[in-house]
């Protein structure tokens, strides 16, 4: 027959004379509940406000199995590195879900005492183990880079300073190199735009030239014409003498022959030779010898205007060959302005750039130290953590506290 329970063998005595039981819940169970609500709050679980202090009449929360074989302070230290591992700020470039799962690996671990967990467990615990050292290594890391950026903060900064001050300096050295082209092209525009005057006025000269024995080769020619009908007149008969005569008399006009030999002239040409007088012999010699003297004044005349437009025309070729130089001397000074200007721009851009620079590394100059003590407090909060899951993961079993006597 199974033994009574302390119930049954009470139940046939009045409950007046029943003997009192103390309900009240012992020191380590206060502890041990307290310790599950700020637990259970901490996981954002429901719990019930204003749990009367002697927690007579409440239902205290499901606690979870590897919670009831560990003393309250374990508890406590379990939940802090669960959370830790929940937090991004310490992991981070791990996804949440992924910090959730290592929490929760790490609670379920540490909860057992060294010698309660299972192999597997231990094994699990070494993701744990590796999970904080990555953290740690970043951590600290950056915390290095932190001190090392302002261990050289101020060095750099002078850098930077002088790299712009070189490059400022580099600018208005171009500036000067640019103003430069600028009056090289100026000059090269001013000697084309004279040059191409000058081909100008080359090439009237040389036109006035060609007009000039153009002209004077057509007078030689035409005196020659008129010398020529004046020979083929002598010796005719006197009606065409008459006929022939007029056509010579512009010419005869302008070489100043007299009117009364030009008068005369029709009668003398329609005589033979015996037949002249001594006069009209004379006048005949006057006239020819007249019309040799013009054809060779002409026939001077002609070959200095040759020579003139020989000239006129080398100084052309000469003056549109100097322009075609400045030309080409000017597109040049106008490529060298180009390339001036673009290496202007370049020097502004690096200017630019480097203002930049130098103003990003003041600010960072501005917020480093206190980026250093976030840095710190981060790792120091982070060491802490480790600390308690090490002290955790480590821990060997306590003596279990003595039983209270109701």
């Amino acid at each position: 027959m199974a033994p009574k329970s302390k119930d049954a063998k009470h139940a046939h005595v009045p409950a007046a004379k029943r003997p009192k039981v103390d309900a009240s819940p012992t020191p380590a169970a206060k502890v041990l509940a307290a310790d599950l609500v700020q637990t259970l709050e901490k996981e954002n679980a429901p719990v019930k406000e204003n749990v009367p202090a002697n927690l007579s009449g409440v239902v205290p929360p499901k606690v979870p199995e590897s919670f009831t074989s560990v003393e309250p302070s374990r508890i406590q230290r379990v939940v802090k590195v669960k959370m830790a591992l929940k937090d991004q700020k310490y992991f981070q470039g791990i996804p949440p879900k992924v910090c959730d799962m290592v929490a929760n690996v790490a609670q379920e671990c540490l909860s057992l005492e060294l010698e309660a967990r299972h192999a597997l467990q231990l094994q699990m615990l070494g993701v744990v183990d590796e999970t904080f050292t990555t953290a740690h290594k970043q951590i600290a890391g950056e915390l290095a880079q932190r001190k090392d950026f302002m261990a050289t903060a101020e060095p750099k900064k002078q850098e930077l300073e002088n790299a712009l001050a070189l490059k400022k300096a580099a600018l208005e050295a171009k500036k000067v190199e640019v103003q430069g082209a600028l009056e090289s092209q100026k000059v090269a525009t001013e000697h084309l735009t004279a040059a191409k005057a000058t081909v100008e006025q080359a090439v009237l000269a040389s036109a006035l030239a060609r007009k000039e024995k153009d002209t004077g080769e057509k007078e030689a020619q035409q005196l020659k014409k008129t010398y020529d009908d004046f020979i083929a007149l002598d010796g005719t008969s006197p009606e065409q003498a008459k006929a022939g005569v007029p056509a010579l008399v512009p010419q005869l006009k302008s070489m100043k022959i007299e009117d009364s030999q030009i008068d005369s002239l029709p009668a003398i040409l329609g005589k033979p030779d015996g037949e002249r007088s001594s006069l009209e012999l004379t006048s005949i010699v006057i006239i020819e010898g007249t019309f040799a003297k013009h054809m060779r004044t002409h026939t001077t005349s002609v070959a200095k205007a040759e020579d003139a437009l020989k000239q006129k025309e080398g100084e052309e070729a000469a003056a549109k060959q100097e322009a075609e130089k400045l030309s080409e001397s000017l597109a040049v000074r106008g490529e060298e302005l180009k390339s001036r200007e673009a290496e202007q721009k370049v020097c502004e851009q690096d200017i630019t750039s480097a203002s930049s620079e130098l103003a990003d590394h003041e600010k960072a100059m501005s917020t480093g130290e206190t980026k250093v003590q976030q840095q710190q407090a981060l790792l120091d909060g982070f060491e802490e953590i480790l600390s308690i899951y090490t002290s955790l993961k480590n821990a060997t079993p306590t003596a279990e506290p003595a039983a209270v006597s109701s």
